[in-house]
């Protein structure tokens, strides 16, 4: 038989007793135990099938994690790539809302692995055992998925080209970078106020509602305008906080966005103590995001376009919101279904001739945009995670973005004017995982040299970090540093 095939099965068993038992520390740590593998020599992968041996469910989102971190500890492994985890969803629990595998349940996992030492060589390192060489330069301009994670002080990168599991796939070695910097804090109103340290003092500054996300997000171009953040505020009493952190930015002018059932009365009050306070509302978030635009004009916006989201949702008009307010056009919020009369006769006394749509029909359906004025353009992918990195391609010169969750929106509500101030887009990520499209923007733009993750790790986990960091080094290489 092939001696590389006798080693590379060799590597493989020994893989798989270090992860199942290793040092007493990785086994208590690691809650699964597998069954004997499948072994496919020719693409350096294995198939092993695990069995949750404890005795509490374990969310499916975690197993990822869960497996990748416990690939590394103790084992000199250049690349112990997890995917493609396969389970029968008809056994899955649901606990807390989540899809959970019970105690006792079993799943499937593909690894692709390479075990060797390594080096503490900068240089682009193809591992030698793997069947099919590639040429990294030409081919990352066309790469469909990279992960790393970090092994002594060296980060090693799979590399997957071709979405086909059997074609051509291969492990290289790189340089440790940093993982990329975090604005975040135990909460909502605490990750808002982070963002905002981004300013030294500030002309206005915008105090929205934290627990809903229309009238800070349609508020973003106005404050990017007036040259200052947005500051999270529940709706009944003034935090501390915010209160000090007004005090330090010195405002002119404090814009409160809402009527009194998102802000309340009891807020402006204390807020009027220090400085001047404007309110811009209406009746509902659509009428308020009109008031916002109006103001925005006001304020010298000279516009006859604006941007069209549903106000239903937040991701779309998250993405949008830094590419808005760096536009200084504002944002106008519509049902999937209806254009609201308030929002017509706003856009028809600002003479808006010209609408961009964000979003699928979906969100916005054709029957809205035949009513909207001038609505020849949409922005929209499949998802939410198509539609921001299509909006982010509106950026081509970006040399940072912002990566938010995805599914939630309060730690990205007051991110938008500062994305803006930097011209940089908002991109939607998963909480442990890089969706394609918004790694698939990373790569195509230098925006991936400094990327900024709004959130902290119970938000966006050092996973998709990692994951960050791969394309950091692959758009190096394309660059021929």
């Amino acid at each position: 038989m092939n001696p590389k095939k006798w080693f590379g099965r060799i590597l493989a068993l020994a893989l798989i007793f270090c992860l199942i038992a290793g040092p007493s520390s990785l086994a208590a740590a690691f809650p699964f135990e597998s069954q004997a593998p499948g072994y496919y020599a020719q693409s350096q992968e294995i198939q092993v099938v695990f069995t949750n041996k404890s005795d509490k469910p374990i969310p499916v989102d975690r197993m990822d994690s869960l497996l990748f971190y416990s690939a590394s500890p103790g084992v000199k492994v250049s690349r112990a790539q997890i995917r493609n985890i396969e389970f029968d969803r008809s056994k899955l629990v649901t606990v807390n809302k989540e899809a959970c595998l019970p105690s006792g349940g079993t799943f499937k996992v593909w690894i692709n692995y390479q075990a060797t030492s390594l080096s503490d060589n900068r240089d682009l390192k193809s591992v030698e055992t793997q069947p099919v060489p590639i040429q990294a330069m030409e081919k990352f301009r066309t790469v469909d998925g990279a992960s790393s994670f970090k092994v002594g002080n060296q980060l090693v990168f799979s590399v997957y080209i071709g979405r086909n599991k059997a074609s051509a796939n291969q492990a290289y070695q790189g340089p440790t970078y940093n993982q990329p910097r975090r604005i975040s804090g135990s909460t909502r109103y605490d990750t808002a106020l982070a963002l905002a340290k981004d300013y030294p003092s500030a002309p206005a500054v915008i105090i929205a509602r934290g627990d809903d996300f229309a009238d800070a997000l349609t508020a973003t171009p106005l404050a990017h305008s007036l040259g200052g953040p947005i500051l999270l505020n529940p709706t009944n009493s003034l935090r501390s906080d915010v209160a000090k952190e007004v005090a330090r930015l010195r405002p002119r002018t404090i814009y409160i966005v809402g009527g009194t059932s998102a802000i309340s009365g009891q807020v402006e009050a204390a807020l009027r103590k220090q400085g001047r306070v404007v309110r811009l509302s209406g009746h509902t978030r659509f009428d308020t995001s009109v008031s916002i635009a109006k103001e925005l004009r006001k304020q010298g916006g000279q516009f006859v376009q604006a941007f069209v989201t549903t106000g239903t949702n937040f991701a779309d008009a998250l993405s949008v919101s830094p590419l808005a307010a760096q536009s200084y056009l504002p944002i106008f919020l519509v049902t999937k279904d209806k254009l609201p009369q308030e929002v017509k006769e706003g856009m028809e006394a600002l003479q808006i001739t010209q609408t961009v749509i964000v979003g699928g029909d979906v969100a916005v359906s054709d029957r809205v945009a035949r009513a909207l004025p001038g609505a020849k353009q949409r922005l929209a992918g499949s998802t939410r995670y198509d539609t921001a990195a299509i909006v982010a391609s509106n950026f081509p010169d970006a040399q940072r973005a912002y990566l938010t969750v995805g599914d939630n929106f309060p730690d990205a509500l007051a991110a938008g004017p500062l994305a803006a101030r930097h011209g940089a887009p908002i991109l939607l990520t998963g909480k442990n995982a890089l969706p394609a499209p918004t790694a698939s923007a990373l790569q195509k733009t230098s925006a991936s040299n400094e990327v900024f993750l709004v959130g902290g790790n119970a938000v966006i986990s050092e996973s998709v970090a990692s994951q960050v960091r791969s394309y950091q080094w692959i758009n190096r290489i394309n660059r021929g540093q």
